[in-house]
C-alpha cells in the first residue's frame, strides 16, 4: 500500500503514461480473459415499472447512436457554440471577490476545480476557418492554435476514416496538478470521471441539435499531445468525441 501522497500521485501519472491503446502498451488484448459474473443471492428477478414516463432526457438517450460515416455538410456557428457550451460551458457565477471568481459549469467537478481543457479541430463550420482551437469557457470564445492543423489531429486517430467530414473533433485534456494538488492520486480518477460527464453532455446535446457523435478512445496519445503542444507530464488528452451530421440522414 502506498502511504506517501507524492508517490501515489506519481503512480497515477505512470498509470496514464502506460495505459495507451492496445499494441502500444505492450499488452495484447485477450478476448477470452473475461471474468465470470458474480452469482447473486436471490435469483428471482424484480421487474421494473414498465409504465412510460415522458422525459426529454430519456428521449435523447434513446436516440443517441455512434456515427462512423459523416455527411459533407456545413455546421452553423450557432450549433457549434451550443455544443461547446453544453459540454463545458459556464452556467453561473457562484462567488466573486475583487481578485477571484468561482464559476459553475455544465458538469460536476471535484472541488469545483474544473481541470479539463477543451480543444476542438474544426472543419466546415460557418464563420470559423478550418483549424484547431481551444475553447475558453469563461470568455465563451475560441482561441486559435496557429501551429495546429485539423488534418494532423485527425491522423492521430487510429481510424481517421470514421471521422472524415465530421465538423468537430473535440479532444478533452486534463491538467494533472490542477486536480492532484488537492486530491493526490485520486485526483486522476476525478479527471477521468469529469471527462465522461463532458462527453455525455456533448453526445446528448448533439442529438438534440440533429447531430451525430462518435466517442473515441483509440488514438495515438503521444502524437496527439505533441500536435496540440501539450507537455505530457503536465497535461494530456484523456478522451475525444467527433461531432457532425450522419451521412445516413443526408
Amino acid at each position: 500500500m502506498i502511504t506517501d501522497a507524492a508517490d501515489g500521485t506519481a503512480l497515477a501519472l505512470l498509470y496514464h503514461l502506460n495505459s495507451e491503446s492496445w499494441g502500444r502498451s505492450g499488452i495484447a488484448f485477450d478476448p477470452n480473459n473475461v471474468p465470470a459474473r458474480r452469482s447473486i443471492a436471490d435469483p428471482r428477478p424484480i421487474a421494473l415499472d414498465g409504465a412510460s414516463t415522458a422525459s426529454h432526457v430519456a428521449d435523447l438517450t434513446a436516440r443517441r447512436r455512434s456515427c462512423r460515416q459523416y455527411a459533407s455538410r456545413t455546421m452553423s456557428l450557432a450549433t457549434a457554440s451550443a455544443l461547446l457550451r453544453a459540454c463545458y460551458g459556464v452556467t453561473e457565477l457562484r462567488h466573486e471577490t475583487a481578485s477571484w471568481a468561482r464559476w459553475g459549469r455544465a458538469v460536476p467537478s471535484a472541488g469545483g476545480l474544473y481541470p479539463l481543457e477543451v480543444y476542438v479541430a474544426m472543419h466546415d463550420v460557418e464563420g470559423v476557418p478550418n483549424g484547431v482551437f481551444r475553447y475558453e469557457p469563461i470568455d465563451d470564445c475560441l482561441a486559435s492554435l496557429a501551429a495546429c492543423r485539423r488534418h494532423d489531429v485527425e491522423q492521430a486517430v487510429f481510424s481517421p476514416e470514421f471521422i472524415a467530414q465530421a465538423n468537430m473533433l473535440v479532444a478533452l485534456s486534463g491538467t494533472f496538478s490542477a486536480s492532484q494538488n488537492k486530491y493526490g492520486p485520486r485526483g486522476y480518477r476525478y479527471m477521468l470521471l469529469e471527462a465522461g460527464h463532458v462527453g455525455q453532455n456533448l453526445c446528448l446535446a448533439a442529438v438534440e441539435l440533429g447531430c451525430a457523435t462518435l466517442c473515441l478512445g483509440g488514438y495515438d496519445d503521444a502524437l496527439l499531445n505533441r500536435i496540440l503542444g501539450l507537455r505530457t507530464l503536465e497535461e494530456a488528452v484523456l478522451y475525444c468525441v467527433a461531432v457532425g451530421f450522419d451521412k445516413a440522414d443526408a
